[in-house]
């Protein structure tokens, strides 16, 4: 009678590093999540797809320079914060262990949760290719 809203739920992690040619800002981060998925679709016989959305933790090496606010000092902020991401995929049905996605990378206080309430936060949108082995 009832079915669930999201068909798979993942435990995931990633490590980034990224350098600001803008700031000389070289960052590394750690992410650690449970992502959310829904991907049964009508459609899935003509184009598979999945939509998700995950719920973190990040962990920087030391605060970006997009996380932070320009007047504050560096130690007034926290490189903890909260990570949250949306992210769709496609895939053709004959292969769908290689996937197109499109992600929103996300880093904040979570209002407030997080300590040292000086952060910004950041967003990316980030493009890529996945395969499932």
């Amino acid at each position: 009678m009832f079915k669930p809203l999201f068909d798979t739920v993942q435990v995931a992690g990633n490590i980034a590093y990224r350098h600001d040619y803008t700031n000389h800002d070289d960052v590394k981060e750690g992410n650690l999540y449970l992502i959310w998925r829904w991907t049964k679709f009508p459609w899935n016989h003509y184009l598979k797809n999945s939509i998700a959305i995950g719920d973190g933790i990040s962990y920087d090496s030391h605060p970006p320079f997009a996380d932070r606010e320009a007047d504050k000092p560096v130690d007034d902020f926290s490189r903890l914060l909260n990570y949250l991401l949306v992210e769709i995929t496609f895939a053709l049905p004959s292969h769908p262990e290689l996937q197109l996605a499109v992600r929103v990378h996300h880093r904040c206080t979570a209002w407030g949760t997080f300590p040292k309430n000086a952060n910004a936060g950041s967003t990316n949108v980030g493009l890529g290719i996945r395969y499932y082995f």
